[in-house]
């Protein structure tokens, strides 16, 4: 079964498929010739007429006497187009071919209505982006592909790409399938808008339509976003696009990155850019041309010389403006766009007073310079601009006061002010031919300035925190008495760190009085208060009514004490009252001398109200439920007393009568 000269299983209504019969009744030899039918059956199973297969078409008692073989050519003009499938066999006939009554296996085929169906893929590209159409035909089938709805001039199909020959391009495309009926053609679109694309194929001339939609490109710099940055920032930069696979950089028209892959990603160090705007721009390739056409995106960004932020932490999260003597603290901050910090802690009265470290800068300088109210450290910034000191220590003989903490950072040059020196310490004591030991806290902070900010063209950041060194303390919050059993909660201040711990005891002072366990209560941060706070309870239930002396110990010897009294329990106390006896009040004699004894009916009392507030009464009692009490026994005595009177009234009266 061929069409066009090709094993095919379908054709086009109105299109020729060819019949090929290969048999072996060549070898039989008789009077009569070796005759074949061909046995056509449409999709209901009904044998179709010769008459619809086209005309001079025999497909009765052909001879294949000579070689068994014999091709046939039907037209399926007249066939019915339908999904279910045409059968066709050979059989023959005994009457006309030497009595052999035989079929052969069948084949099937389709007759369809429309023999060409176009796709593309995708159905939905981007300006200038290429879409593949595909065309499914019979073979060796002429197609052309037409533009049927938007502007044509819109579209350009690419010469010599796709499947079929000959493959031509411009705003239409045509050519013939293969062997296999395929025909594929490549097109792209200049301007955005829905476009119909339709495939005609020139057999019979059917035909089919697409629709595709064609959208703008949307590139887009990733990475980054238009703003405000530091000098010295270390910038992401990429690209993306629902087009192209490849992508040129631009920044202030000069070349940063040249046909890179589209979404990798670049780092642009802003250390060496001077302060302004700045503008970054993106080519899509090979959508666009950096040379000749405007960016596909670009961006602006505004570069500006980095400022500095330090505070001094307790802890990581914890900001304190206050450091006990003996503990220490943290500098932490920011500063976009530097990669070193210099930090020097002052002294109240100066350089020459009592420090928080009196021997960390003549150890530092190798006995070069001494100033024992001065301390200096350095530390790195992260690459997002944070730094984080180590540990800074106050000394247990460190003067109490405020501190200035002055936080500093050199600019791109690398040096202070218009030195050429990085050593902060010498640039401020010119060498060291000069002391800072003879300065007071004033003095330094502004020869500091003068060295490095202060200076023309200098562009180096300053920032100036403070923390105020105390003496440790430890203060009790006002406690009120408690009763025995319940909790004594201890509460106060201090001004040691976060995190340590205050040891509290709990001691009476009577005789024979006990001694509650001690507790080591955990500094806390107080959100509402200057200082840092410290609570914990105490069970009491072990304890002796009387006075306990309440003590706080920061460990350090630095403690507060105060007093509380335990107090007894209160002890329940209990109402009951009862009701008295009622009085039974005799019935008289019935009439007729038959004796008989009534019991006098006493008169309900009211249950009494019990005053007793006790926790252990059963739950699930009802409210005014009477319960046994005094008065039932009451009421059983003075029944008994009224029987017993009443007998020996009526004994009486019968001996008066038998005495008469």
């Amino acid at each position: 079964m061929k069409v066009k000269g090709e094993d095919f299983s379908w054709v086009t209504q109105g299109g020729n498929i060819t019949f090929e019969a290969h048999t072996y009744l060549s070898i039989i030899k008789g009077p009569l010739p070796n005759n074949i039918t061909y046995k056509l059956l449409d999709p209901d199973g009904l044998r179709v007429p010769e008459e619809d297969v086209g005309e001079n078409v025999s497909l009765e008692n052909i001879d294949v006497s000579e070689n068994g073989e014999n091709t046939v050519t039907i037209n399926t003009a007249k066939l019915d187009t339908d999904t279910r499938p045409y059968r066709l066999s050979i059989e023959t006939d005994p009457e006309t071919n030497n009595g052999l009554d035989v079929e052969g296996p069948a084949v099937s085929f389709e007759v369809r209505s429309v023999g060409v169906e176009i796709k593309a893929k995708p159905e939905e590209q981007t300006v200038t982006e290429e879409i593949v159409f595909s065309v499914s035909t019979t073979p060796h089938t002429f197609i052309r592909l037409n533009v049927t709805r938007g502007e044509e001039l819109n579209v350009w199909f690419n010469e010599g790409a796709g499947i079929g020959e000959p493959k031509t391009g411009g705003h239409s495309a045509f050519g013939i399938s293969d062997e296999d009926g395929l025909f594929k053609a490549v097109a792209s679109f200049t301007e955005t808008g829905n476009y119909d694309i339709t495939a005609t194929e020139h057999e019979v001339q059917t035909e089919d339509r697409i629709s595709v939609k064609i959208t703008v490109l949307e590139p887009e710099l990733t990475g980054l976003e238009e703003g405000v940055y530091y000098i010295g920032e270390i910038l992401e930069i990429s690209g993306s696009a629902d087009a192209g696979d490849r992508m040129t950089i631009k920044i202030d028209d000069d070349v940063f990155k040249e046909n890179v892959e589209l979404g990798d990603v670049y780092y642009l160090y802003t250390e060496d850019l001077s302060p302004g705007t700045h503008e970054i721009e993106m080519w899509v390739l090979p959508i666009s041309d950096p040379e000749t056409d405007l960016p596909d995106v670009s961006e602006t960004i505004v570069l500006i010389r980095g400022g500095l932020f330090a505070e001094t932490y307790a802890k990581d999260d914890i900001h304190t403006g206050f450091v006990a003597r003996g503990d220490d603290f943290i500098v932490k901050g920011t500063v976009p766009g530097r990669d070193r910090v210099d930090i020097l802690t002052i002294a109240p009265k100066g350089g020459g007073r009592e420090g928080l470290n009196p021997d960390d800068i003549f150890g530092e300088t190798d006995g070069k310079m001494n100033a024992p109210g001065l301390t200096h450290h350095t530390c790195g910034v992260t690459e997002d601009g944070e730094f984080k000191t180590t540990w800074i220590k106050a000394n247990e003989d460190a003067d109490t006061g405020t501190y200035l903490i002055p936080v500093l950072s050199y600019g791109r040059d690398r040096v202070w002010g218009m030195s050429s020196s990085d050593d902060l310490l010498s640039v401020l004591t010119n060498g060291f031919s000069s002391s800072l030991e003879v300065k007071t806290s004033e003095q330094i902070l502004e020869i500091l300035k003068d060295k490095t900010i202060n200076e023309a063209g200098s562009d180096d950041l300053l920032g100036i925190v403070t923390i105020k060194v105390e003496e440790g303390f430890v203060e009790l919050d006002e406690l009120e008495d408690v009763v025995l059993g319940s909790e004594l909660e201890v509460s106060g201040i201090t001004n040691r760190k976060v995190e340590k711990s205050i040891i509290v005891t709990v001691e009476g002072l009577g005789e024979n009085a006990t001694k509650l366990k001690p507790k080591f209560i955990e500094i806390e941060e107080d959100e509402e208060q200057f200082y840092n706070k410290f609570k914990d309870s105490f069970e009491t239930a072990t304890a002796k009514v009387g006075e306990y002396l309440v003590t706080a110990d920061d460990g350090d010897g630095h403690t507060a004490t105060t007093t509380v009294r335990i107090l007894p329990a209160v002890e329940p106390s209990v109402n009951v009252r009862t009701t008295p006896t009622p009085t039974p009040s005799p019935t008289p004699a019935v009439e007729g001398g038959n004796e008989s004894v009534a019991a006098a009916t006493p008169t309900p009392s009211p249950t009494p109200t019990p005053t007793l507030e006790e926790k252990g009464e059963e739950e699930g009692e009802e409210e005014g439920e009477e319960q046994p009490g005094f008065e039932a026994a009451f009421c059983v005595a003075g029944l008994l007393l009224a029987v017993v009177w009443l007998r020996r009234k009526r004994t009486r009266e019968r001996e008066k009568k038998r005495n008469k």
